[in-house]
């Protein structure tokens, strides 16, 4: 199967972002952030990364294509640490029925080349610690784990010793 990135036109970037701000909200939202400080903070991010005024950055957000079919979506660019060889990859995402097929790993490598050529020495990505496929592919990609975030929920319902 052939793979390949495009990059999105303005009109569907904002359109993909508009979705993809609202799910951040809510899983923000989910971990105990105030929904206003959570909506606040994703705008922000995004708006740094793709200007409202159409400013350019280095951010990119591409298609996946699957032998020429709309597959899902690659978003990265500068990791915000201030250094520009430090990139990150901020969404990526393959349509369900495109999953399973070798194509989230060769638009991983895709984007990694893209980075490559244009200065990157080093790439990050955020993964649920419950998602064991997405896991899987990206230690099998040469990623490995930096950083580690647990959380207890407390409910009524427990008791105490």
């Amino acid at each position: 199967m052939d793979v390949t990135l495009r990059e999105m036109d303005p009109p569907l970037r904002a359109e993909l972002l508009a979705r993809m701000l609202d799910d951040y909200v809510a899983q923000l939202v989910e971990r105990g952030v105030d929904e206003e400080q959570a909506r606040a903070r994703a705008r922000g991010q995004h708006e740094a990364a793709f200007p409202p005024d159409g400013s350019a950055t280095a951010h990119r957000m591409f298609a996946i294509l699957a032998d020429g079919a709309a597959a899902g979506h690659l978003w990265m660019g500068p990791d915000g640490s201030g250094r520009d060889e430090a990139w990150f990859v901020w969404s990526i995402e393959v349509d369900q029925a495109f999953q399973h097929r070798g194509i989230g790993r060769r638009a991983m490598q895709l984007g990694e080349d893209y980075a490559r050529e244009r200065g990157a020495d080093q790439i990050g990505l955020n993964v649920m610690g419950d998602n064991a496929a997405a896991l899987a592919l990206y230690e099998s990609l040469g990623y490995s784990t930096t950083v580690l975030a647990m959380r207890k929920a407390l409910g009524a319902d427990l008791t105490s010793p």
